[in-house]
């Protein structure tokens, strides 16, 4: 890894993505201070997060992943948490960048709820907004937390 900043990123989709994949070379142009590592699966996220959490410097997660042993491939929510509190627990930035939480945190869905109450509004952006907003608030954060130390 090059980059100033070392950025893991759990998707299972995106990676996939030919649309995805070219704005992911816009966003090498953009930022040239990030190194993203790219992990499709849950359980190969939390082996990173367990093993080489010193290696990164924040974590970008899907609130739904693939566990790499799944034969139907079906994503679901059962790592997202345990992955969150060991990346916070490490004291790594984390951001959620998914499709899936609704706009409307007040409907009542308690588990949008408790996204947003571990990691802040500011840290949640949604897959159909594009990646950039999302790329820049990282920036801005690492940059902070390096002018600070």
């Amino acid at each position: 890894m090059e980059g100033k900043y070392k950025i893991l990123w759990l998707d299972d989709v995106l990676w996939q993505d030919g649309d995805f994949v070219e704005e992911l070379e816009i966003i090498k142009l953009l930022h040239p201070d990030f190194n993203i590592k790219q992990v499709s699966y849950v359980d190969k996220c939390l082996e990173i997060l367990e093993n080489h959490l010193e290696k990164y410097d924040a974590v970008i997660l899907d609130v739904y992943g693939v566990y790499s042993n799944n034969p139907s491939g079906e994503p679901s929510v059962k790592g997202f948490f345990p992955m969150l509190e060991l990346a916070k627990e490490k004291g790594l930035q984390v951001y959620v960048y998914s499709g899936e939480i609704s706009r409307d945190l007040a409907e009542g869905n308690e588990r949008e709820r408790k996204v947003s109450d571990e990691i802040g509004m500011n840290n949640i952006f949604y897959k159909s907004e594009g990646p950039y907003g999302l790329m820049d608030k990282i920036q801005e954060n690492l940059d902070r937390k390096k002018c600070n130390l």
